[in-house]
């Protein structure tokens, strides 16, 4: 299972931009990614990690359905901001999908 999602157009922290300058780095991505992608671009790792109410509602506006932030997600957003997760190339596998399950419930998923 392989999926392609967004990172922004120039991979910018978007907290630091206007809504609109927002607006133009998320549907710029998209536009570009979906050029090149069989399948519609649904989901977007914000840069840095970094997002806040803004970004998540540019996000949605743009019509992606996942948003991935980097760290803890605030309990006000954890129904529609996933957390990132890594999986470790030198970890078991037992490990990672304990680490997965462990990321996905401490987040309500």
């Amino acid at each position: 299972l392989i999926g392609i999602g967004s990172h922004s157009y120039q991979h910018i922290n978007l907290t630091n931009l206007g809504h609109s300058e927002i607006m133009d780095q998320l549907t710029s991505s998209k536009k570009v990614l979906e050029q090149y992608s069989a399948k519609p671009i649904d989901a977007v790792a914000f840069p840095y990690g970094n997002y806040n109410e803004d970004v998540v509602s540019a996000s949605q506006e743009a019509g992606y359905k996942y948003l991935i932030a980097g760290g803890d997600v605030l309990n006000k957003y954890r129904h529609s901001v996933f957390p990132r997760m890594g999986v470790l190339s030198g970890a078991t596998y037992s490990f990672n999908i304990l680490s997965l399950n462990w990321g996905f419930k401490k987040f309500g998923f």
